[in-house]
């Protein structure tokens, strides 16, 4: 018999691999695989009606050409918590990738198709990798971002577009300071910097009068500046763990 579904959760089975006959399922648009066994290479051309995939919590090593070539119409990606390394680069023009979840893999780098090519993303999380820098940027429509347990030591100042942004979390990482560009992102919320390296509170972050929580513990702060109480909105200030006489 046949199918015919626009959503199929195959979450939590024991799949060593793609069921590459569910990918052609008349109007499936998404798919949940995670927590199964898929373990290796993904090796396929995505049909053009799926907007959708969650291959989280597998074992997945590496990533075809085709399959992230084929991903123009793709509105999720989830590949968090797999064993992947690298991404080809070789994403879209005009992707439409919205919300990209990467975080718990062991990427150094991301690939510039990507960085480039996906402008239309609005949720990317890539803590817990190995990232030691991140390039350059054209993420317009940023609204979270979490970079959160990597190895960056700055961030790229690609921020002059991102007045959307409303939530960034940098903790755990060894950054010193924030670029200047991030002055443009005055729809900022939340800001999460806990264990860094800043010795003082960056000049850019007077910038965002909504600021509504600041956490900084774990780093090698010694003074507040008066000028911090100039953001009317915090709810949550966090210096604990500091350097602070």
């Amino acid at each position: 018999y046949i199918i015919e579904t626009q959503s199929l959760n195959l979450n939590s089975n024991h799949f060593k691999a793609i069921p590459m006959n569910v990918l052609s399922m008349n109007g499936l648009k998404i798919l949940f695989l995670a927590n199964c066994e898929i373990s290796g290479e993904l090796d396929f051309v995505l049909p053009n009606d799926i907007l959708a995939l969650d291959f989280s919590h597998n074992k997945i090593t590496k990533i075809s050409d085709s399959c992230i070539s084929s991903m123009s119409n793709l509105s999720l990606l989830n590949l968090s918590y797999n064993s992947l390394t690298e991404l080809p680069d070789c994403f879209p023009n005009e992707s439409k990738l919205n919300k990209l979840f990467l975080q718990s893999n062991m990427f150094e780098k991301l690939p510039s198709s990507l960085l480039n090519n996906a402008t239309k993303i609005e949720y990317l999380n890539l803590s817990s990798n190995k990232i030691e820098r991140l390039q350059p940027f054209q993420f317009s429509q940023l609204r979270d971002l979490n970079i959160s347990f990597n190895k960056l030591k700055e961030l790229p100042d690609s921020f002059d577009h991102l007045y959307f942004l409303s939530s960034l979390n940098a903790s755990f990482n060894e950054l010193t300071d924030l670029p200047k560009s991030m002055t443009s992102c005055r729809r900022l919320l939340d800001l999460y910097l806990s264990s860094n390296k800043m010795i003082h509170i960056p000049k850019v972050i007077m910038s965002f009068a909504t600021l509504r929580s600041l956490v900084m513990c774990k780093n090698q702060l010694t003074t507040i500046p008066e000028s911090i109480g100039a953001l009317f909105h915090l709810k949550t200030l966090d210096f604990s763990n500091n350097n602070i006489h």
